[in-house]
This record gives C-alpha cells, sequence and structure tokens, in this order.
C-alpha cells in the first residue's frame, strides 16, 4: 500500500519504517526541511533503538522517501497518516492547530484528485476531534464529502519509547475508529500479519481508549507512590506490599471493578479506604490519590440521585438494594444511600431484594437498617412483579440473576424516551452495578431506533442527521431510512456508524392530485424498507420525521406487531402549508389535518420545533403537554466562519437578505423582499 506519513516526529518516524519494512511504500511530509533531508538519508530523527537500522534499509530498497510538499504526498499515496503533534496548551487544552492545518491541506490537495483516499488520523486527540474538526477541515477545502469521496478513520498509537518497535509489533491492541466499515477494512490491512487483536469501533470511542489508557496508567504510578509513601512512614517495604499486591491477577490486577458503574459501598472498601487515608493524614502525608476516593463515590450517588429526580416520575421500585448481589449485607449500601435521599424528596418507593430478610437480620446489620432507614419495612415488598408494577422508574441495584430480564418485561409507561428524559427508563444494571465488576450490561430500553425522513435524503437534511449522531453519541443504534439525492446515491452504507437505507426518489408532486401519488410510492418503499431493517438490525423505536403525515402507518404496524413506540418529529405543520401554497381549505385540507391528528394520536412523544409547533400538538392533535418537548436545532457554529461585511454585495441598497435553506413557494420569502 502507497502510504505518506505526516509529522516525522517521534511517532511517524516510527510508524513510517516499521511499516516500510512491512512492505509499504511510504512518502513522509515535514514542514521541517531537516527532517526531510534527514529521512531522505535514511537517517532517524528521533533517537529510538532499532529506527536508524530500518530507516536505512527502508530507503536503500526504494521504500522510504519524504517531500515538504502536501500534494505530491496526497497524490501519489492511497492513505494519509495524519501523526502531528497536539501539545498542552497553559490551560491544559490541547493545542490542535498541526491537526486542523494538515486536515485542512490534504483536503486542498483532495480536490484536484480523482481517486478515493483515506485518511489515518494516528494523533491523540480528545473525542469529538475527527467529528469537529477534521472532518469539517477535510470537506472544507476539498468541496468533498467524507464517506462519499473519502474516507478517514482513527487509529490510536500505543508506543513506548525505547521500546516503540517492538510495541509496534506487538502491541497489546490495534484500535480502529471507523465511520463506515469499508474503511474499518482498509485500515486494518496496514496490520496484516501482527499478531494482536484488532477492534475496529467508532471514532469517538477510538479517540477516547487512548486517554483512558494513559490516565490509568497515571494513576497507577500515583496510587504506587502514595502507598509506597504510607509504607515508608510506618518502615514497611513498599516494593515488597506492591509485588505481593500484584500477584493478585483476579482482582488487583485485572479487568475486575473496571467497568462504569454505580458506587462502592459493603463492608470493606469504604471502611479501609477512610482509615488508610486518616492514618497518612496522622502522619502528616499528603496521598491526593487515596483521599479523593471517597468524595469520588459520593458523586456516583448524587448523578444517579440527580439522573432519577430529572425523570420527573414520583413512583419508583429498586430491585436490590444489599450492597451486592446475594449478600444480605447493607451496611454502607450505596443503594441505601440512594434510597434515602430519595425517600427525603418525597418520591413513592418500594424496594425488592430477595436476599434480604429483615426478620433474619441480626447484630451489625439489623442496627444499620434500624438507624440508617428505620422506615424499610413498610417500603419492601415480597416480589419481583409487585415492585415492577409499582414503579414508572425502574431501577436495578445489583446483578441478581433474577434481574437478567426485567428490561424486557418492562410496561410502555416504563420504557425509555428517545426525546426526552421525562419517559421512564429502566436505570440499568451496567448504571447502577459497581460492587462486583460483573455487571451484566442490560442498557436502558429501547437502543435501537428506527429514523424515516421522506423529503430529503440522510446526512443532507442537516436536523435529522444532527439527531441520528446525537443518538449514536448517546449510545443507541440509529437506522435511517431515507430517499436517494444528489450525493447520496447508494442504497445502503453506514456513516460514522449509523446506517443509512435509502430507496428511490419518489415522483415529485407539481399539483394537488400529484402529492398522494409521492406520498403513496414513498410509503411503499419506507414500508418495505421498514420490513428489512426490522428483520436485519431491528428497532425498538420508529422517529418518523414529516412531511408528510403518513409515517404514522408505519409506525402504527410495528406497535400493533412488535410493541415498538413512535416518535413523531414535527417537522412542517402541513395544512398551514397547503393553504399558503394553493390558498384555500378544501377537502385536501381537511385531509391533511385528519392525517395530523391521527399521526399525534399514534405517537407515544411528538418532538416540536419551537413552542407555536407544541402549541398545535397540545391544542389540535390532542396530546399530553407532558408527552410534547421542543427540541430546536440550528447550525455547527464550528463549521461557521465570520467574515469581514463586504458594503458592495448590498449594492447601494438598505438592507441585504440572506436565507439559508431551500426557498418553497410557502415559506413567504417574497413577503419579506417586497417588505425591504
Amino acid at each position: 500500500m502507497r502510504i505518506s506519513v505526516f509529522g516525522l516526529g517521534y511517532v511517524g518516524a516510527v510508524s513510517a519504517a516499521c511499516l516500510a519494512r512491512n512492505g509499504h511504500d511510504i512518502v513522509g511530509v515535514d514542514t521541517n526541511p531537516s527532517k526531510v533531508q534527514s529521512f531522505n538519508a535514511g537517517q532517524a530523527p528521533v533517537v529510538e533503538p532499532g529506527l536508524e537500522t530500518l530507516m536505512v534499509e527502508g530507503v536503500r530498497k526504494g521504500r522510504i522517501r519524504a517531500t515538504s510538499s502536501v500534494e505530491d504526498a496526497v497524490h501519489n499515496t492511497d492513505v494519509s497518516m495524519v501523526c502531528v503533534g497536539t501539545p498542552s496548551r497553559a490551560n491544559g487544552s490541547l493545542n490542535l492547530d498541526a491537526v486542523e492545518t494538515v486536515s485542512s491541506q490534504i483536503g486542498t490537495s483532495l480536490a484536484q484528485k480523482d481517486d478515493r483516499h483515506l485518511i489515518v488520523l494516528r494523533s491523540t486527540v480528545l473525542p469529538g476531534t475527527v467529528r469537529d474538526i477534521v472532518l469539517p477541515a477535510l470537506e472544507r477545502a476539498s468541496g468533498k464529502r467524507a464517506v462519499q469521496d473519502f474516507s478517514v478513520v482513527h487509529n490510536p498509537e500505543f508506543l513506548r519509547e525505547s521500546s516503540a518497535i517492538k510495541d509496534f509489533d506487538n502491541p497489546p491492541i490495534t484500535v480502529i475508529g471507523a465511520g463506515d466499515e469499508a474503511a474499518g477494512r482498509q485500515a486494518a490491512e496496514l496490520y496484516a500479519g501482527i499478531d494482536a487483536s484488532l477492534v475496529v469501533t467508532s471514532i469517538e470511542t477510538s479517540e477516547m481508549v487512548k486517554y483512558t489508557a494513559n490516565v490509568w496508567h497515571a494513576l497507577k504510578v500515583c496510587f504506587g507512590n502514595e502507598i509506597g509513601n504510607v509504607c515508608k512512614e510506618v518502615g514497611i517495604d513498599g516494593h515488597e506490599v506492591m509485588d505481593l499486591f500484584c500477584r493478585d491477577t483476579k482482582l488487583n490486577i485485572s479487568p475486575a471493578y473496571l467497568k462504569p458503574g454505580f458506587a462502592f459501598g459493603g463492608s470493606c472498601l469504604p471502611k479501609d479506604t477512610r482509615a488508610i487515608a486518616h492514618l497518612a493524614k496522622s502522619l502528616d502525608l499528603d496521598i491526593p490519590v487515596i483521599s479523593s476516593i471517597m468524595p469520588s463515590n459520593t458523586v456516583q450517588i448524587d448523578r444517579a440521585a440527580k439522573r432519577v429526580m430529572a425523570l420527573g416520575r414520583r413512583k419508583i421500585a429498586v430491585l436490590g438494594f444489599s450492597f451486592k448481589a446475594g449478600t444480605d449485607d447493607l451496611r454502607e449500601s450505596p443503594q441505601i444511600e440512594l434510597i434515602e435521599r430519595l425517600i427525603g424528596k418525597g418520591y413513592d418507593l418500594r424496594l425488592y431484594d430477595r436476599s434480604v430478610n429483615l426478620a433474619a437480620l441480626t447484630g451489625a446489620n439489623r442496627d444499620y437498617i434500624k438507624h440508617a432507614i428505620p422506615h424499610i419495612n413498610q417500603i419492601m415488598v415480597e416480589s419481583l412483579d409487585e415492585a415492577l408494577a409499582h414503579g414508572e422508574v425502574v431501577i436495578i441495584g445489583n446483578n441478581a440473576e433474577e434481574f437478567a430480564d426485567v428490561p424486557s418485561r418492562v410496561g410502555p409507561h416504563q420504557a425509555s424516551s428517545i426525546s426526552s428524559a421525562s419517559a421512564a427508563p429502566t436505570i440499568s444494571a451496567t448504571a447502577m452495578t459497581a460492587s462486583t465488576g460483573k455487571a451484566r450490561g442490560v442498557r436502558m430500553r429501547p437502543r435501537r431506533v428506527l429514523m424515516i425522513v421522506e423529503n430529503l435524503p440522510v446526512p443532507f437534511d442537516r436536523r435529522v442527521w444532527s439527531q441520528a449522531r446525537t443518538l449514536k453519541r448517546a449510545g443507541y443504534d440509529v437506522s435511517v431510512i431515507c430517499p436517494k439525492g444528489k450525493g447520496a446515491e447508494r442504497a445502503y452504507e453506514v456513516l460514522e456508524g449509523i446506517h443509512i437505507f435509502r430507496h428511490p426518489l419518489p415522483i415529485e408532486a407539481k399539483g394537488v392530485l400529484a402529492y398522494p401519488l409521492e406520498y403513496f410510492s414513498a410509503l411503499v418503499f419506507e414500508l418495505w424498507l421498514a420490513f428489512r431493517v426490522f428483520f436485519s438490525r431491528g428497532f425498538d423505536v420508529i422517529h418518523a420525521c414529516n412531511p408528510p403525515d403518513t409515517i404514522f402507518l408505519i409506525g402504527g404496524l410495528f406497535k400493533f406487531l412488535a410493541g415498538t413506540r413512535f416518535v413523531f418529529d414535527h417537522h412542517d405543520i402541513n395544512p398551514e402549508l397547503y393553504e399558503a401554497k394553493f390558498g384555500r381549505r378544501d377537502i385536501f385540507w381537511k385531509l391533511l389535518v385528519w392525517l395530523e391528528r391521527l399521526t399525534f394520536k399514534t405517537a407515544d412523544v411528538s418532538i416540536a420545533t419551537n413552542g407555536s409547533y407544541r402549541r398545535i400538538a397540545i391544542d389540535r392533535g390532542g396530546m399530553a403537554p407532558d408527552s410534547v418537548f421542543v427540541v430546536r436545532s440550528g447550525p455547527d457554529l464550528k463549521r461557521m466562519e465570520i467574515l469581514p461585511p463586504r458594503p458592495e454585495l448590498k449594492k447601494t441598497r438598505a438592507h441585504l437578505v440572506g436565507y439559508v435553506g431551500v426557498i418553497g413557494q410557502q415559506e413567504g420569502i417574497d413577503l419579506l423582499l417586497h417588505a425591504v
């Protein structure tokens, strides 16, 4: 493969030399002429064991050369690997100037290149950098569209200085963040022959993995140092302590306790953490990492309480409130702390835990309940079904086996909504269990969303695309059905992890009688693709974006057949659009009002674009006020650029009118122009 490597520093030089040794043709790119000269001479620009040998061999075989010309590099390679630095600013933020500059330069060169190109970002960047900086810069400079014309992946490096070549050949894992499957496969070919687990994931996950690893390594160093400091003060060999500590590969050096979840509790961890922190304080030792553990644990309980309160429902079912499954130990259970807070706020709770029998509790455990929540007996129930029947919000407090199928048993009033936190989701074992490190991974339901839009292709419809990306970033599995259009001709593709299914353009309406034909043809395509998505990927929610107000037929069908939920995203008020365009309220206007009313009647939740649309959903559509939510959208400001005013554009007139969007007859732009 022909690869251009941008940035000939540590990561770029090592990556280039190793890839050349593995048979790839490398063009190094750097703004520093001395680096380019050294590279062409086979001299390593950094000190790293074995690097210069690989460089000399690569140059001798004609597999390595360097240039300062971005155009030369891009036009003569298939892949561009970006390895520029991302140093810290004075305030701790990242300086991404080099990343953005190189992205723009590559984009400019792509504008003159017909062949498809893959950009691999190897630099360490925070989540969202590819989405918010790299892709806009590439698209802006090239005039092309990502995925359609070129692809971008993120590929974090895990190279350590002095062992970088060994790390390249023997990585713990190879991670590729890709927005489309073809790009992920192409990037994976760079590492063919390397014996390591290779994972293709989302770009944002890939960006975050590198930071997670580095912060964890930094945390381990600080933890070891603080334990060593305590040991030294009390006359213990800290190295021996940590050697023994590291022999435990079941809990200490293992994946145990490392899954995101709820707070820890029980009779050991809180007590012993406080004891070590107090010992250090008595020795006048500052151990900030260990001392911050208990406050951090409290933050998790605070977040859980706020999350429940934000749902706006008063009846709560708590399933499992001992500090971990299979025990009746309630001492310092974080679930008990959460329960106490909710009771104090006036919530109506029912608690169920098969392992907790108040009559059988004795000793410290019974005393703890007596003093912590003496009224627990009045809110405990004897069966899981009784707790579920009560709860508008269901909290799974631990990972007991009997709770594994709870998400599939919640009723419609308990299922989560994709449009607002005021619907009642199951707060799951993943979100609420950390005490054993074995959370079952039960997730908030529903997690699979099918979006249907009829009038514009995705991602050209920026509101729908923004919503789809937001859902994807929130952890939802998103599919989209839309028509084909210019720049979006593929029947199926995956963009940024979102699966897009496109149908042929329906017959475009030119008059009143043509609209039913257009909408019917679109509805047939949408129904066929909906069944295809249902059987191939599945969905729990249909998110329908009007116009037209006919997609409720599909939403209602799947509500009846599969119990899916239906969200109506109210983009246009079709009766008003009809009246503005044709100037009358006839039988077709009444038909549009009737279809709109049926859509609202079918919807579990409606999304309004503004307050006026919300009133229509409530007053004309008959929806409950707490089921209608205003969601506003606007352009991504990071894609906008403020330019100095150009008075000549006004052509001596008093005002200049700018309109962003598709101008339709019903928009009334002619009235605005007449007004100015």
